[in-house]
């Protein structure tokens, strides 16, 4: 089995036809992409097997091998589950950083053949981090990274450099977001992590592990030291 996702640049959001080919061009690099050492698959980020551009057409189509990218992700699992407990989110937190520890270490190749030391997933968020549940066991993956997915954002003219440090911040947010349940305000304002109303109840040491990964009381120098605090 595949999964074909398709990505669409219609013309009222992208009017200029250069911008359109310069896109879809950029899209099959950064799509076919593939560790020099092949350990694509040992730290569960879902990577594309094909990078297609529709020549003829202003559509794109990511190609993954399996139904991995199928599966649903944390918003949809927090919703039916509702807050997870602090096991749980400690399981979360290890093996996304255990994820981010080999894809900002290790060395890619892009698809015209550019080697870079390490990448920045970039979106980090409930919608892009994935779950698969076994039994009484779960395992997260990552998918969607922005080297492809910025492309297809209208109000992104340009691509911004994404860097290791925001990886973590955001994955602070999704372990509070987890924490907490709703991770928005009636208003529709996101919930502050340093408002101490939303950690009655969790434990000291997780509470300023998750501050310290959003930056919001220091930060962590990569995913590695955070990921040895953490165990």
């Amino acid at each position: 089995p595949i999964t074909i996702k398709e990505y669409l640049l219609p013309n009222r959001s992208f009017k200029n036809a250069d911008d359109v080919y310069q896109r879809q061009e950029t899209f099959m690099q950064g799509g076919n992409l593939t560790t020099t050492d092949g350990r694509i698959q040992d730290f569960r980020l879902i990577t594309p097997w094909e990078a297609i551009a529709d020549s003829q057409d202003r559509r794109c189509y990511l190609i993954t091998r399996g139904n991995l990218a199928t599966l649903p992700p944390l918003r949809d699992y927090l919703t039916q589950q509702g807050k997870q407990d602090e096991e749980q989110v400690i399981q979360v937190l290890e093996q996304v950083l255990q994820s981010l520890e080999f894809l900002h270490g290790l060395k890619f190749q892009l698809g015209s053949g550019y080697i870079q030391q390490g990448l920045s997933h970039g979106k980090i968020t409930l919608d892009t981090l994935l779950i698969g549940v076994q039994g009484q066991t779960f395992f997260i993956y990552l998918s969607d990274l922005s080297i492809w997915e910025d492309l297809f954002d209208p109000s992104l003219t340009q691509t911004t450099n994404k860097t290791p440090q925001q990886d973590l911040e955001d994955l602070g947010l999704v372990g509070f977001d987890l924490l907490v349940g709703d991770e928005t305000e009636p208003s529709g304002e996101p919930k502050d992590p340093t408002n101490d109303q939303y950690w009655p109840s969790v434990e000291t040491y997780l509470k300023q592990f998750i501050l310290k990964l959003a930056g919001r009381r220091g930060q962590f120098d990569s995913a590695t030291i955070a990921r040895e605090e953490l165990r």
